[in-house]
């Protein structure tokens, strides 16, 4: 009886998430640099296609290697429109889940604070 019940409590609790057991994460965006904060986003998330090494074959030709090319996408659109999944662009991650809206949010900071190379 004490194993049914101890193997009862723990499928029970299988499927909960941090954000259900917790609460809502808070999302701290007082901090956000591109060294910091966007570059690991970007290479978590998109060098799977978008390296130097992949984009030719996965990325559309498209690196987002290095703040030199992170810009180019930003200053044409494509990276906030593709990783909110607006109409101009593909949706991103390309076979993945969107990003959590912290992720999308510390990214939508960079981009007010002006995209800077810090």
């Amino acid at each position: 009886m004490t194993t049914a019940f101890v193997l009862c409590a723990i499928a029970g609790c299988y499927d909960d998430t941090e954000e259900a057991l917790y609460g809502a994460t808070i999302c701290d965006l007082s901090q956000v640099t591109f060294s910091k904060s966007i570059l690991p986003i970007i290479s978590k998330s998109c060098y799977a296609c978008h390296s130097a090494t992949n984009a030719p074959v996965n990325g559309s030709g498209i690196v987002l290697e290095g703040y030199d090319k992170i810009i180019v996408a930003v200053n044409n659109g494509l990276l906030i429109e593709s990783i909110i999944h607006g109409p101009d662009a593909t949706a991103m991650p390309k076979g993945a889940p969107k990003l959590s809206d912290c992720t999308i949010n510390t990214i939508k900071k960079w981009l007010e604070d002006g995209a800077m190379n810090n």
